[in-house]
């Protein structure tokens, strides 16, 4: 007695459920990472204190370790974008003098003495 097909639940009955779709680059570093620990366990130090021995290494030769600096640096200083939500927030940097903002004369700041409020205006 045949039924037909049966349907497919790998993913689970209800919707949203189920492994969340990954990009081929996202698992590749994902499974990067899980072998980079192995290795940290089985040696007992991981990529960071490698690349820090070779850096303090004053034996290494100095291509090495500039190198090394290198490569720490490109991966531990944050990625910083231009043309983002914070330039579009600060406005053009260049004015029309009528339109140029100017700092205001602060109450109770330097150039301000008692009994010279209002005066200069």
């Amino acid at each position: 007695m045949a039924t037909g097909s049966k349907k497919e639940n790998r993913g689970g009955a209800r919707p949203g459920s189920g492994p969340k779709p990954q990009t081929l680059s996202a698992r590749q570093v994902d499974a990067m990472l899980k072998k980079a620990e192995q290795w940290a366990k089985e040696k007992g130090k991981d990529i960071d204190d490698i690349l820090l021995g070779f850096i303090y290494d004053s034996s290494a030769t100095l291509r090495d370790r500039t190198s090394c600096i290198k490569l720490w640096k490109e991966q531990t200083a944050p990625k910083i974008q231009e043309g983002g939500e914070t330039d579009r927030a600060l406005g053009p940097s260049v004015f029309l003098p009528e339109q140029h903002p100017r700092l205001e004369l602060v109450k109770g700041g330097k150039k301000e003495k008692d009994g010279d409020e209002g005066k200069g205006d």
